[in-house]
């Protein structure tokens, strides 16, 4: 007999305990503190009203090569109408540049600004916020993070600004052998290729 009744109060503490766990788990969740990521530091380092870009994009530029290189491929490929230059204050060793760009729309004005950063296991959202009939009608955003979290870029509000849900990381097009006696074979990974096209 006792034994049943320590059985039922067994029972009953861990019944209890599980209620408990579960509205802690709700309530943190209705807060915000359910997530699982770490709010990482990015700043803006350039916006524009008039941006050069007149096609939508998002990619993840790791050095100033890579910036001077995919603003002429821009220009190139009909997707911008000039070159910008290098922003300045960039720590080149430290830090890679995410490039958001809403493309040209010469019907509304629209500003970008940057929320925040945070990091979830493999990757890094990066929150920016829309606002319409303001700004102007190329918006652009240039934000700075570390470098280690630019590889797996997530916008959260993609969609909301026509844009992918991941951001592209430049890779300049690998040169290739022309095929003609003393041309220079160079080896290139099929991720490597695809990357250059992804734009």
């Amino acid at each position: 007999m006792k034994a049943r009744a320590m059985n039922s109060m067994a029972l009953v503490a861990a019944a209890v305990v599980m209620a408990v766990t579960v509205m802690a788990a709700h309530a943190a969740s209705a807060v915000g503190l359910g997530h699982l990521g770490r709010s990482v530091g990015a700043r803006t380092v350039a916006k524009y009203y008039q941006g050069s870009w007149t096609s939508p994009c998002a990619v993840v530029l790791k050095s100033a090569a890579d910036w001077t290189s995919w603003n002429h491929d821009m220009v190139q490929r009909g997707m911008a109408v000039a070159e910008e230059p290098v922003p300045a204050g960039v720590n080149w060793n430290r830090e890679a540049l995410l490039v958001v760009s809403l493309g040209m729309n010469m019907n509304s004005a629209k500003e970008l600004d940057l929320v925040g950063a945070e990091h979830k296991a493999l990757h890094t959202d990066v929150a920016l916020s829309l606002a319409y009939g303001q700004g102007g009608m190329a918006p652009s955003l240039v934000v700075a993070m570390d470098k280690s979290l630019a590889n797996s870029v997530m916008l959260p509000n993609a969609a909301e600004m026509g844009l992918p849900a991941m951001a592209s990381v430049y890779s300049p097009a690998p040169a290739l052998a022309n095929g003609t006696a003393g041309g220079t074979n160079v080896a290139a990974t099929w991720g490597q290729v695809k990357s250059a096209y992804r734009l």
